[in-house]
Order: C-alpha cells, then structure tokens, then sequence
C-alpha cells in the first residue's frame, strides 16, 4: 500500500497520513472541479481586503494563509496584479505569511489556474512559507519559487 510506504518514510500514523491526504485531495477537488465555487471564493477575498483596506487606506497588510487557502491567495494575488486597473489593497499587502502550503503540487496538477502575469511588477511582496519535513502535502515550494515566479510572475514576491 503507497500510504502505508509513504506514512512510514515521514515517520508519521498511517491512519493519519491516510486521513489527512484524504480531505485534502475532497478539498482540492472541489477547489478544482467547481470553478462557480473556486470564483466565488476568489471574490469574497478581493471583497474582503478591498473592505479592510478601505478602513485604513495608508494600513499594510500581512495575508496568512495555511494549506489550500495559501493556493487561493496565491491566486488572488495573481489575479490583482494582472487587472489593468488592480485594486488599491494590493499596495497595502506588505508580507504573505503561508504554513503548509501544497502550491507546488497544485502547480503541477492544475498550470491553467495560475495565468501569467503581463509584465514584471513594480514592486514586490515579502513572502515567508513554513512547513514541516514529514508533512505528506506541503513542501518547501521550490517549483514556485524557482520556475514559476521567474517565468510567469516576475517581482511578485
């Protein structure tokens, strides 16, 4: 059984690998499946922030995110930068703090939700992901950092 090898190479329960790599992937399928509720998520984030960024128009912000809600954000970003008009909260996003984040692996598997951005952008955003050695999902996010962010989102982070 692949979870039984892969639960004992992290040094972790089987049951737990089995359970968390299970709601994870029910998560990232509906995330993937149903592009109704993955936009109408992204909304809700540009709504909210375009709101708290309102209440204090010369605030910064510091985005957290963990797991999957790291890659909706990482999405959300990349979507404001690429607007030709993009919403003043993005400005005032000072640092993305992200705990164990699968943007790697979602990378990988679904390239078409991460479009690239026009040009390279003005100024960058101060990124910080941590994650565990044994965690099954989340990685260190090489594969960003080291093709994606070059290739398709220069200065971003």
């Amino acid at each position: 059984m692949i979870a039984k090898f892969l639960a004992e190479r992290l040094k972790v329960s089987t049951l737990s690998f089995e359970s968390s790599a299970s709601e994870f992937l029910q998560q990232l399928q509906l995330f993937a499946d149903l592009s109704s509720y993955r936009d109408a998520l992204l909304v809700h984030i540009d709504e909210k922030l375009t709101e708290i960024a309102a209440k204090d128009p010369t605030g910064k912000l510091v985005l957290v995110a963990h797991s999957l809600g790291t890659v909706v954000t990482f999405i959300a970003l990349l979507r404001a930068q690429a607007r030709s008009d993009p919403p003043t909260w993005l400005g005032q996003v000072e640092r993305f703090v992200t705990f164990g984040s699968p943007l790697d692996l979602v990378l990988v598997l679904f390239p078409e939700y991460f479009p690239p951005l026009p040009g390279p952008c003005a100024r960058g955003i101060a990124w910080t992901n941590y994650t565990l050695w044994n965690d099954p999902i989340a990685t260190d996010l090489r594969i960003t950092s080291e093709r994606f962010l070059p290739a398709r989102a220069p200065g971003l982070f």
